[in-house]
Formats: structure tokens, C-alpha cells, sequence
């Protein structure tokens, strides 16, 4: 008897225990409805009217833009309404010649239209405006008539499906020969951008009007700016959305992952409706209610979840909403917890280094766990700020999880030149831990000196996740099957900082982060790089031509720094090859004739391939061409050159810098070198102190020299290193 009481008292204590947990449990969840109704809502910006009649009754109002170019026939005006169901556009271009030619990614490079898209108008999310960016709400889109008729292509889209040819689109365009028009007629329903009518007051938009004619220079016309490059919604035009004239109600789950105990589920409800609605959010056993009146127009509440822990299994926040004798709408929004999958990665990058056969493959597999830890520590501290970072980290870990998975990975894929590595190093210019992709020789011999090739990447993704995560990927043993026999090195930059800055010693950090592991033959170093990468194949070339055996600029510019100011004069002696499509409407291929002008103007004749009908694209047999290119190049020394100062910083080449820069704003400094006979001849414009460093590193003299400085003979002896001061007014 005394056994049986004491076992029901443990069972007893069990069951209160387990009550008082879930108690516990059910009151650390909280709902909280917010009336958002007037946030954010700026009355000063332009408003898109709410349209239920279609594109006629659209273009009786005002258009939104009226537009035209300065050096061209071509002009355009556009409307932009809404209902409930879809964005609605229509732009009429007027234009005397209509040319498409092109297919695929490539149409924007005929006459077209480069729309950007934020169908929530909520720019860049705390991020700067000129950030690149793309949210699930984003897209830049591509619409044109063209051979094949009416397409559309999303170059950047926040959607799950990702770029390419985009068909959650209701598109018309009509061609009028005899107004020499093109009308192009748009819908977007709200859900291609994972969002609803009403969710947002605001919309923003950007529009690229692109003219092809019979030129080789595309020209374009802009309402608003981002949507071309890389997509930057916080350049878009803001706009205000109308009051509705219909009804509906709107469920939209803005997050429903709960990465911490604290973190908390959102919804948006958007209702417009003649009759009262009651609102209910419910959770577990907890049950919130709201009273919507018809006589408060269109109204917005924010409904917060919060757990109050992690879930462990699969949760449901219920959201209906129903008048007195009808269910209008519902919604069931799963909660969850994301998977450990950054505890899943680290565990399998442990077992990867304890079997690594290479000390290469092990630097790599420490960099990938050091980066990724760097982000994913990054994430968890913009939680709140920027939610989509930690969504992105999640992604990517899962994406590079599953390829240290499925892929094979020996050691002899990376030696042979098959498989990219990924090594870390600390930033010179900050301290901070940045990375570059390493392609290894074919073949590779640690005791052989190599080829370096360092290949600068265009404008992207500005995530450091999404620029590594497709060296996981299957494919790339089928893309790096062709490889050349030299080292490559694809520094990140910082994503899209145009190689200036911390950007660019990032690439000479990597250079020397290579070359401690590998042994380079300093005769053989190539610079390379497409589209932005070719800005700064050209600009870094000019500030440092003496590291470089050649150059190719491939779908470049000489932006960063120009032909105007004579900087080609930089790069005379240098082998440049420049390559570029020529119905390339991004970079334009006048930009190729400039940088090739340029250099025949200081003697130096550059190799051209402009490949016809090509867009701004390369495939892998136009980089395997670029690479062996450049391999058939070997730097010699130099005995008579010439170097434009831009900076202090960029102030002088083989081992002549100049240390004080005068007028730099109006009169660039400038050094003309010639050395015979090891006497070294050095005029000067612009300064009166300069460095000659005459031995190793520099002037590569030896043995007894002179130095003659503007006419005057400064020094005679041992090559050394001296500093020199003078007073010349040229």
C-alpha cells in the first residue's frame, strides 16, 4: 500500500511538473497586434493610382514620367497603377528605328526596356542606398520585342526561381511603324515579388530605356536609377500607392523563423472592405482578436508572435479573417527553427581537416570555416537590422554542406587545376579577414616556379557567401576542365567596390598571400578582368605597370583612371590586349576604341578581339583564349619609361616615386626615366623631392651609377637608396 502511494505520488508530480513546463511555456508566447496603418507613409512622394479598369482607363491620368534624350530621336512617357492583384505598366517609346536582335540574357543590348522593381519600396533594408542589393521582393527585368517576339528576362530577381527568362509576367508589345512607336504593356502580379496588395504603402521603381539604332553605341534614357548592373533598390524611385476602390484583405508573413529564444514571427494583414471584419491571430492557446471598421478606409496591422523559445518541431501561427457570417481569408504560417546547419558544416570541415592530405587542402578547408564564421557571426548581429543576412547565410552553409557531400573531393582535383581553393588572409588596410579563389597549375609542382594570373571578377552578388558558394557546385570541374598551366587568384575586393581603396590592397594581398605559398616567376605576372573587373585591370595596371608582364581588359573602361589625363602613358611599354563584344550595351564598345587611342597615342599599339554580335558576355573559351594570351608574354626589363602621378599613394613606379606633389588637382606630377650605361637620366614636372631605390625592387641596378636629375648630376656611387631634393619650377 505504502509502495503503490509513493508511486502515485511520483506519477502525480510528473503530470503537475509537465502542466507547470507547458504553463510556462504557453505564457512566455505573446501575440501582439500593431496598427502600422500610417508608417511610413509620406504624402509628398508621387502616387500610383489604384486601377481596376485596365491600361485605358490607366493612361487617361497624368504619366508618371515624361522622358527624352539629349543626343537622340528617342523619348517615352509611362503610367503605373495598381489593384489587387497586379502591378500595372505602361511605357510608350517613341523611336524611329525599332532593333532586337538579340536572345536570352543578351536582350537588353537591342532597343528594350531595364525595368527595377521593389514592390514593397523598402530600398536596401538599412543598408546604403547605393548598396547592391536584391531582396524577395526585388527584380530587374528586361523587356523587349524582339525577333522571336515579346520576352522577358530577370537579371537579378529575389524570388526562390532566380534569374533567367522570366514568365510570371503578362506582356504585350506592339510595334506602330507609321507614329514610330513601341508600346509595352505590363502586369506583375504581387505574388511573382512574395507580396500582396496593400502590405506596403509604397512601391519604388527604376526604368532604363535602352536605344540600339544602327551604332555601335547603345544609348539610354533613365527615369530613376539601380536597375541596371547590379541592383540596387534604394537608387529607385519612391512612390506612394493610392487609396482603393475595391475590396480585399492581404496576409503576408514577413518572418516566420525564429533564430533565437527571443526572436519573434511577423505577419501583415491589409484590409479594405465595406463591412466590419474581425481579425484573429492565434497561437498555441493563445488567441488575439482585432475589430476592423468600414468606416477607417484601408488599415494595416503588424502581428508579432512571439515563441519565447526555439521550436523544435514544425509550429502554426493561424491568421482568418471573417465578418459576422462569412470567412473572408485565412492563413496558416509555419514557424520554424531553422536546422543547425552551421554546427552541421563545422562538424564536417573538423572530419575534413583530420584527413586532409595537403597542407593546401587544409589552409583551404580553414579558410572556408573562418569566412563562414565570420559571416554567420555577422548574421546573428544584423538579425534585427538586416533579418535577410542570416536567411542568406543559412542558404549558402546549406548549399556548400550538400557539395562537401556529393562532390568527390580528392586532393588531385585541386593539384591539377580542376577545383578551385578558397584561402583567407588578413587585410593590410583594415585588419579584417578577407579571401580570394586559388586555381593551382595543372599538374602542379611545389619545387617549379609558375605563371600568375590574377583575374579580377565583375560586378555581383555583394554577399562573400555567394561569391564561393559555386566552387561547390558539380559543374565547376566541367568549367575549369580547360585550364591553363599558371596560378590564378580571383581576389573578392570586397564585392563591388570597384577595386579602389581597401579593394585594391586586397589584390595585392592576395598576390603576396600566393606567392608565400607557391613560387611565381615575377616575369610572368598577368593582370585580367571583365566588366568591372576590366575597370580595374586597366586602373590597377597604370598605377603599378612594372609588376605586370601583360594586361587584358575585357568589357572594360578606363574609368577609375582616365585616358584624358594621360594615364595610358603609364602602361606604354605594357602588352594590352583588349577584348569586348561589340553589341555590348553595358559597356558600350566606344569605351574600347578610347583605351585603344589612347595607347597608340603614347606607341603602344594594343591586340584587339571584338567579337561580333556578342553582348556582355564571356564564355569559357573567350577566358581560355585572354589566358593563353597573356602566358605568351614575358616582362622584361625596362630601360626608358615614362609615369603620371594620380596620388600620393600611386606615386611612382620601379623603384622612382615622387614624395611631394604639387598642384596634383590641376598638374598631375610626372617622371620620364632613361637608363644606358647604368647612368640613370630622371626629369621630374610637378615636385622637388623624389626616391630612387637603384638596386633590388627598383631600378635593378648594380655596380657603380650616376644620377642625373633634371640636368643636374645628384649622385655618384654605389647603387643605394637615396632621397633627393631639389628646387625646379617645372
Amino acid at each position: 500500500m505504502k509502495n503503490s502511494l509513493v508511486q502515485l505520488s511520483i506519477i502525480f508530480f510528473i503530470i503537475v511538473s509537465v502542466l507547470q513546463a507547458n504553463a510556462q511555456n504557453v505564457n512566455k508566447s505573446k501575440i501582439q497586434f500593431v496598427n502600422i496603418s500610417n508608417k511610413t507613409i509620406d504624402k509628398s512622394l508621387p502616387e500610383v493610382p489604384w486601377i481596376t479598369n485596365g491600361f485605358n482607363f490607366l493612361v487617361k491620368n497624368n504619366p508618371l514620367f515624361s522622358i527624352n534624350s539629349n543626343d537622340s530621336e528617342t523619348a517615352a512617357k509611362g503610367w503605373v497603377g495598381v489593384n489587387k492583384n497586379e502591378v500595372i505598366i505602361r511605357i510608350i517609346v517613341t523611336d524611329d528605328y525599332h532593333i532586337n536582335k538579340q536572345t536570352g540574357a543578351n536582350i537588353y543590348d537591342g532597343d528594350a526596356i531595364q525595368f527595377g522593381i521593389d514592390a514593397n519600396g523598402d530600398g536596401n533594408i538599412g543598408q546604403e542606398k547605393n548598396m547592391a542589393y536584391t531582396g524577395p521582393d526585388d527584380a530587374s527585368i528586361t523587356v523587349a520585342l524582339t525577333e522571336d517576339g515579346p520576352k522577358a528576362w530577370a537579371h537579378y530577381y529575389g524570388h526562390p526561381d532566380g534569374a533567367g527568362s522570366f514568365s510570371r509576367i503578362n506582356l504585350s508589345i506592339k510595334r506602330n511603324e507609321k507614329n514610330q512607336s513601341t508600346t509595352y504593356d505590363i502586369k506583375l502580379p504581387w505574388k511573382a515579388f512574395q507580396t500582396d496588395a496593400g502590405i506596403s504603402p509604397n512601391l519604388a521603381l527604376a526604368f532604363q530605356i535602352n536605344d540600339t539604332d544602327k551604332g555601335p553605341k547603345q544609348k539610354r534614357i533613365y527615369w530613376g536609377n539601380g536597375a541596371g548592373g547590379n541592383l540596387r533598390p534604394g537608387l529607385f524611385k519612391k512612390l506612394t500607392i493610392g487609396k482603393p476602390n475595391e475590396d480585399f484583405i492581404s496576409i503576408n508573413s514577413v518572418k516566420n523563423k525564429i533564430w533565437t529564444k527571443n526572436d519573434k514571427a511577423e505577419v501583415i494583414v491589409a484590409i479594405n472592405s465595406e463591412k466590419p471584419v474581425t481579425i484573429s491571430a492565434k497561437y498555441k492557446k493563445i488567441l488575439q482578436k482585432i475589430e476592423y471598421s468600414n468606416t477607417r478606409g484601408l488599415q494595416r496591422y503588424l502581428i508579432i508572435a512571439k515563441p519565447g523559445e526555439l521550436i523544435l518541431d514544425k509550429e502554426k501561427l493561424f491568421i482568418s479573417a471573417k465578418t459576422k457570417n462569412k470567412k473572408l481569408a485565412k492563413k496558416e504560417i509555419n514557424l520554424t527553427s531553422p536546422d543547425d546547419l552551421f554546427g552541421e558544416f563545422q562538424k564536417k570541415i573538423n572530419q575534413l581537416v583530420a584527413t586532409s592530405p595537403h597542407p593546401l587542402y587544409t589552409k583551404h578547408l580553414l579558410s572556408l570555416k573562418a569566412i563562414i564564421t565570420d559571416e554567420w557571426n555577422k548574421s546573428f548581429s544584423l538579425l534585427n537590422e538586416d533579418p535577410l543576412h542570416i536567411k542568406r547565410a543559412h542558404k549558402y552553409i546549406g548549399e556548400i554542406i550538400k557539395g562537401l557531400e556529393e562532390i568527390d573531393y580528392t586532393w588531385s582535383d585541386f593539384s591539377n587545376g580542376r577545383r578551385e581553393l578558397l584561402i583567407s588572409f588578413m587585410a593590410s588596410s583594415d585588419r579584417t579577414l578577407q579571401f580570394y579563389r586559388l586555381t593551382l597549375p595543372q599538374n602542379w609542382d611545389k619545387n617549379k616556379e609558375y605563371p600568375l594570373i590574377v583575374n579580377l571578377h565583375g560586378t555581383g552578388s555583394p554577399y562573400p557567401l555567394d561569391f564561393f558558394s559555386e566552387m561547390f557546385k558539380s559543374s565547376q570541374n566541367e568549367i575549369l576542365k580547360d585550364n591553363v598551366n599558371a596560378l590564378i587568384v580571383a581576389p573578392w575586393g570586397r564585392g563591388n567596390f570597384r577595386y579602389k581603396g581597401v579593394a585594391e590592397s586586397d589584390v595585392w594581398d592576395a598576390m603576396n598571400s600566393a606567392k608565400k605559398m607557391i613560387n611565381i616567376d615575377n616575369t610572368k605576372q598577368y593582370l585580367t578582368g571583365f566588366s568591372m573587373g576590366g575597370f580595374g585591370t586597366w586602373m590597377l595596371s597604370v598605377f603599378k605597370p612594372e609588376k605586370w608582364a601583360a594586361i587584358a581588359v575585357c568589357a572594360g573602361a578606363d574609368k577609375g583612371a582616365s585616358s584624358e589625363l594621360g594615364f595610358a602613358t603609364n602602361i606604354a611599354q605594357v602588352p594590352v590586349l583588349i577584348w569586348h563584344g561589340k553589341k555590348d550595351g553595358t559597356v558600350p564598345i566606344t569605351h574600347a576604341y578610347t583605351m585603344q587611342k589612347a595607347l597608340q597615342k603614347v606607341g603602344n599599339n594594343p591586340d584587339m578581339i571584338l567579337v561580333p554580335n556578342r553582348g556582355h558576355s564571356m564564355n569559357p573559351k573567350d577566358v581560355l583564349d585572354v589566358n593563353n594570351w597573356l602566358l605568351s608574354h614575358t616582362r622584361t626589363t625596362v630601360t626608358k619609361f615614362s609615369y603620371i602621378v594620380s596620388s600620393k599613394k600611386h606615386n611612382g613606379r620601379n623603384g622612382v616615386t615622387v614624395l611631394e606633389l604639387k598642384n596634383i588637382i590641376t598638374n598631375l606630377p610626372k617622371i620620364d626615366v632613361e637608363i644606358y650605361d647604368n647612368i640613370v637620366e630622371i626629369n621630374t614636372e610637378g615636385t622637388s623631392i623624389i626616391q630612387v631605390k637603384m638596386g633590388k625592387d627598383g631600378l635593378e641596378l648594380v655596380g657603380e651609377t650616376k644620377i642625373i636629375w633634371n640636368g643636374e648630376t645628384v649622385y655618384e656611387g654605389e647603387v643605394t637608396e637615396r632621397v633627393f631634393y631639389g628646387n625646379f619650377s617645372k
